[in-house]
């Protein structure tokens, strides 16, 4: 029997996207909740499965589903530009104090965060992402999966999970974990990608036979698009696909209020420097509709929420 929806305990299912993933000789399908529409992996891997997909090359291949040409560790500039984005919307919520990491992979935000004034620890299930953060970036980084099995660490003004929701078999179990993390008052700030949950990747989908003539490699710029090569298969690294509506739900489940969200539309780095037509036509599309998620708020490819965990807890329903 399937497991029951995680964010409203549903039963029944709609199929959304059959045989999207495959993990040793598996294959998983993506469908959606009919009660509360979470867009999920089903059936869910198990436990073990989950972890056997994050080895020592996770930063070296699919950390940033494909978006991104370089590795993790060859990607500085790039995350120093969205890191100090996001920092500056964290600042005007909140005062400079204690921030904490959830999944802070090498290390690149904490310590862009501490040179900006704050104190900073962190959260890590790769060895490789730890091994950067502590002994490259001396940063006070544990390594272990989330949610931690004794959460004993003192609460932190800001808690910020980027990429991590949607890799968890149960987001409910890790939201509802923060409330150790988090101070009373303090903010939690949460960043899952929304892409293949939108319009933009149903359109996409139709347009498939036309998209599969792009591309000198095989088909990398489809897989940015989550769309593999004939022959090629995706690991379910994303267990969920979240909506604004669904993560604002899971958030106010646990009591957190939700202060703002913000949708972007972020750019392949091999659409940078585009010189096909049809590739410069997309990275100018890819713009636009950035653009427009952002002032708009239009569905993107990210969304992050800035919510606020009350003074004094409720019990969650």
């Amino acid at each position: 029997m399937s497991e029951p929806c995680d964010l409203c305990g549903g039963a029944r299912f709609a199929p959304y996207v059959p045989r999207m993933y495959a993990l040793a000789g598996a294959a998983y399908d993506l469908v959606r909740c009919w009660s509360c529409s979470l867009v999920q992996v089903r059936p869910l891997p198990d436990a073990a499965a989950v972890r056997s997909m994050y080895g020592d090359d996770y930063f070296e291949k699919d950390y940033d589903s494909c978006l991104s040409e370089a590795s993790y560790f060859d990607s500085f500039p790039r995350l120093m530009k969205r890191y100090g984005a996001l920092l500056d919307a964290i600042e005007a919520l909140s005062p400079r104090g204690e921030l904490f990491e959830v999944g802070c992979a090498g290390g690149y935000f904490l310590d862009l965060a501490r040179r900006r004034g704050w104190r900073v620890r962190g959260l890590e299930i790769t060895a490789a992402g730890t091994h950067h953060a502590r002994d490259v970036l001396g940063l006070d980084v544990a390594q272990g999966s989330f949610p931690p099995p004794d959460a004993s660490a003192a609460p932190a003004d800001v808690v910020y999970m980027g990429h991590v929701l949607e890799h968890l078999r149960s987001p409910a179990a890790g939201i509802e974990a923060t409330a150790k993390l988090v101070r009373p008052g303090g903010l939690l700030v949460v960043e899952v990608p929304t892409y293949v949950d939108s319009p933009y990747f149903r359109a996409l989908r139709r347009l498939l036979p036309a998209l599969r003539a792009l591309g000198r490699d095989g088909g990398g710029l489809l897989r940015v698009l989550k769309f593999p090569a004939p022959g090629e298969t995706m690991e379910p690294f994303h267990l969920y696909e979240f909506r604004r509506r669904t993560l604002t739900r899971l958030l106010e489940r646990f009591g957190y209020r939700v202060l703002r969200t913000e949708s972007r539309v972020p750019k392949p780095d091999r659409l940078a420097h585009a010189s096909a037509p049809l590739e410069r036509a997309l990275a100018l599309g890819f713009d636009a509709l950035d653009a427009a998620a952002l002032r708009l708020r239009l569905p993107g490819g990210n969304i992050a929420a800035f919510a606020r965990r009350p003074a004094v807890d409720r019990p969650a329903p």
